[in-house]
């Protein structure tokens, strides 16, 4: 296994964790407050990720799903 793999593996991963995040924010927010505090490094380097890659969609639709995940942190 190589450098992409890993990589590639962590993308898929991290998308996972954001999705579940969302679905957790509506159903029990102060859980998902806390989780996206302790993985917010993890959550930006994901979004810088997917800007670096020049995927302009994907960073617009998770720069929008974090800003969501934070406004319950106040």
């Amino acid at each position: 296994m190589d450098l992409t793999d890993l990589q590639s593996r962590w993308v898929a991963a991290m998308r996972g964790y954001v999705n579940f995040l969302v679905q957790k924010r509506d159903e029990k927010p102060d859980i998902a407050a806390t989780l996206t505090l302790l993985e917010i490094a993890n959550l930006f380097a994901l979004l810088e990720h997917s800007q670096q890659i020049g995927d302009a969609a994907a960073t617009i639709a998770l720069a929008t799903e974090f800003y969501r995940l934070l406004q319950n942190l106040g």
